[in-house]
């Protein structure tokens, strides 16, 4: 295949000929440091990026996730999650960036990749409403396959289903590092609620008063 090397002005004016309007366009560096300039549905030359190969977040500045608390509880609402559980997963995954890109496409708050953001019906992975729509019905999801096991849940976000089920249904070691992280975040939004040891099941229940509960009891 033959390279040509244009400039990153020329490179955009020649994008937004290219791409019909509604395409979304992300621009990233992948493992040769070469700048890529990607439609995220198309990324990948149509084929899906396995979650695991998500990448290293670049991050133009952490944003306060508190400013999304009302979208956040109104998805939570809607597929009966703990809104503090998706609190968590956008500050471990994005820090509340909205425009947060990995080098691998994965991209918003909820950092989707290609594959996920086009199961879920997201046209616009950078809409903040999009995006937390499409990461809660994806994590509400695996929290229904796998019983409630809400390690296993954050271990398929992270590392995708076939990276747990490799692992004889657990987290593979990969994701044990992100799964802390949202767990320690998850706890530290709870009151009085001491975070359990990664490696004790917790799952989803409903208490008394109908609510969505988390433990590992």
């Amino acid at each position: 295949m033959v390279r040509t090397t244009i400039s990153i002005g020329l490179a955009s004016a020649m994008l937004a000929l290219a791409v019909p309007a509604s395409g979304q366009i992300v621009a990233y560096r992948n493992h040769r440091g070469n700048l890529i300039y990607t439609n995220l549905d198309a990324a990948n030359g149509g084929r899906s990026a396995h979650p695991a190969d998500r990448g290293t977040v670049r991050r133009s500045g952490a944003v306060a996730v508190g400013r999304f608390t009302p979208l956040i509880r109104r998805v939570a609402a809607r597929d009966e999650l703990d809104p503090r559980l998706v609190q968590a997963v956008i500050r471990v995954e994005s820090s509340g960036n909205p425009r947060a890109v990995s080098d691998k496409g994965a991209a918003g708050l909820m950092q989707l990749i290609p594959a996920t953001a086009h199961r879920f019906g997201v046209a616009n992975v950078f809409d903040p409403g999009e995006n937390v729509r499409g990461g809660a019905a994806y994590l509400r999801k695996l929290l229904h396959r796998y019983a409630g096991n809400l390690r296993n849940a954050l271990a398929a976000y992270y590392a995708g289903e076939g990276a747990v089920a490799r692992a004889g249904n657990a987290p593979p070691a990969d994701a044990t590092g992100y799964v802390r992280r949202v767990l320690s975040a998850y706890f530290q939004a709870k009151p009085a609620a001491p975070a359990p040891e990664v490696s004790s099941p917790i799952y989803a229940e409903r208490n008394g008063l109908g609510q969505v509960v988390y433990t590992n009891q």
